[in-house]
């Protein structure tokens, strides 16, 4: 069993995907959880556990094309995705 990880702007929204598309089952949040139960959502699924985690941003167009957003990490460190 291992765990993946997602950086995503709303969890139960990514989790309700997850749950629809690939038949997950949602995780009861661990019993000492040191952040707000919509910042983290733990799914399992073919032996495989996908944790959601809230610290994106929107997501903003780029001109002339491409879009971008920003994120934080574990640690607080910002980091930025783009496509362009």
């Amino acid at each position: 069993m291992f765990r993946v990880i997602y950086f995503v702007s709303s969890t139960d929204k990514t989790a309700r995907f997850y749950e629809k598309a690939f038949g997950a089952r949602r995780m009861k949040p661990a019993a000492a959880q040191d952040h707000a139960a919509e910042d983290w959502i733990q799914v399992k699924t073919a032996g495989v556990q996908i944790g959601f985690h809230r610290r994106m941003t929107k997501i903003w167009p780029l001109e002339p094309r491409g879009s971008i957003c920003d994120g934080w990490d574990p640690e607080g460190n910002r980091f930025q995705i783009a496509d362009r």
